[in-house]
């Protein structure tokens, strides 16, 4: 009967050793997925803080072109 049961046991604790495996690699790639979408995000958000500097510092510009113009005018 031991001997019976003792491969039984092997199978088993391989079994669960493979279910710990298993459950260890989904939470390694969930999270490397998530850092992944993190990454995306945030170079989004990065590249939307560029542009819009950009647009501001062009804004800021025209401004000032617009103030020495008016300034040019207002001096006739």
């Amino acid at each position: 009967m031991l001997r019976l049961l003792l491969p039984l046991a092997l199978i088993l604790i391989h079994l669960i050793r493979l279910c710990f495996h298993t459950v260890f690699i989904w939470i390694l790639v969930s999270s490397l997925t998530m850092l992944e979408n993190m990454y995306y995000h945030l170079s989004y958000k990065i590249n939307l803080l560029s542009t819009s500097q950009h647009i501001l510092e062009n804004l800021h510009s025209s401004c000032s072109w617009m103030m020495l113009l008016h300034s040019l005018l207002s001096l006739n």
